[in-house]
């Protein structure tokens, strides 16, 4: 079984070893705990969000805040790192100086090799709001190709009161720079709760980057915004492309090589338990046909038995050398078994359970009793020949 399993488990290890180089970004000099930063604050407060950066490979790095001047900063734009070392960094968001809106930028960290770009949105609601919104949109929606539509369901929550309100709703698409490039309005009457489902398209010629669908509601005295981050490819459109469609297959070739190792390891432990079952049936049968045979021999010998004694004698012999042949039976049985274990392939084993079923025990037991039967009648014959009466011993 080892042998057989040597083959698949090289190549497994050769596929997984792959994988994992393919996987793996060789030009990373650094990693990131943030692949997006989101805050809500309301108006004329402010909020802290650290940023942390692991070092991979010692180097300088630099900082760049995009699209949120005066409303966010950093406590260094740069600094330097050895291998395995990590920076915590301080993002302050300060609304004291704007009123509530949407405020959208990215952070830009650089060493010589590699750039990551973190999208930031900051969302600044009014001092006091009276209606909240609940923005839920499918996963699915992560990734959308230009010219696709998303689905989106708002749900609005009158905090205030019970009465009606009218509201005006907003839905924005933004890119990283803040540009427009959807806007649309209505108005929504509201109790205590309402729920809006909107079907958004998107433009067939939109860029492939990152965006941010905003839903504003607003009344008289309350703001309130909620937001989602999504990226516009051509490769939504595709089940799989590039580095996906490589990492799809070797993923997929490992999941297949397992199981068929599983499959394989499965069928030939099931293989030697039923030869061993095998094994285990033919010893059991050959040791209860010895047993048979010595009790059969027994009953003859018995049979032919003309005193109590004798029969006695007979039975307490039989019953010692029946203990004697199981128990060299069963030493025998023993070692057929480690010898069974040592056995590597299927086709091994098959043939040595055939050699033992051929061979089965020799009785050297009935040899014994034979000759122990006859010894007298020898003996008479000899001192006969050599001249001495026997006849008084008859």
């Amino acid at each position: 079984m080892k042998k057989r399993l040597i083959i698949p488990i090289i190549i497994g290890i050769i596929i997984v070893a792959l994988v994992a180089y393919f996987l793996s970004n060789g030009d990373e000099t650094f990693t990131v705990d943030n692949l997006l930063i989101k805050s809500a604050i309301k108006e004329s407060e402010r909020t802290t969000q650290v940023v942390t950066v692991t070092s991979i490979i010692g180097s300088e790095y630099t900082l760049n805040l995009q699209g949120l001047e005066g409303v966010a900063g950093l406590d260094q734009y740069a600094f330097a790192l050895s291998q395995g070392d990590t920076k915590e960094l301080t993002l302050t968001f300060d609304a004291s100086a704007y009123g509530p809106g949407i405020y959208i930028g990215y952070l830009e960290i650089t060493t010589e090799t590699q750039t990551e770009t973190i999208p930031i949105i900051l969302e600044v609601h009014s001092r006091d709001v009276f209606f909240a919104t609940n923005l839920e949109i499918s996963s699915h929606y992560k990734e959308i190709a230009p010219g696709d539509s998303f689905s989106p369901s708002i749900r609005v929550y009158n905090l205030k009161d019970t009465e009606q309100h009218t509201l005006e709703m907003n839905y924005i698409i933004k890119d990283l720079d803040s540009n427009s490039i959807y806007s649309e309005v209505e108005n929504l009457i509201i109790g205590t709760d309402s729920t809006v489902s909107k079907i958004i398209y998107l433009p067939e010629e939109l860029p492939e980057e990152d965006y941010v669908f905003i839903v504003t509601t607003e009344s008289d005295t309350s703001y309130s915004t909620s937001t989602y981050y999504f990226t516009v490819t051509k490769e939504a459109k595709q089940f799989f492309s590039g580095i996906e469609s490589f990492t799809f297959i070797f993923a997929t070739a490992i999941v297949i090589l397992l199981f068929a190792i599983v499959v394989l390891m499965f069928h030939t432990l099931k293989d030697r338990n039923e030869l061993f079952r095998q094994l285990d049936q033919l010893q059991r049968a050959q040791l209860s046909g010895t047993i048979r045979k010595i009790e059969k021999k027994e009953k003859t010998i018995l049979s032919k038995a003309k005193t109590k004694k004798t029969k006695e004698k007979i039975l307490k012999e039989y019953k010692t050398l029946i203990k004697k042949e199981k128990g060299i039976i069963k030493r025998k049985q023993k070692k057929q078994k480690e010898e069974f274990k040592k056995l590597g392939s299927k086709d091994d084993m098959k043939k040595k359970l055939s050699q033992w079923k051929n061979q089965g025990f020799n009785l050297n037991i009935f040899k014994k009793v034979k000759k122990n039967k006859n010894s007298k009648k020898d003996k008479l014959k000899k001192w006969k020949k050599q001249g001495y009466d026997t006849s008084i011993l008859k």
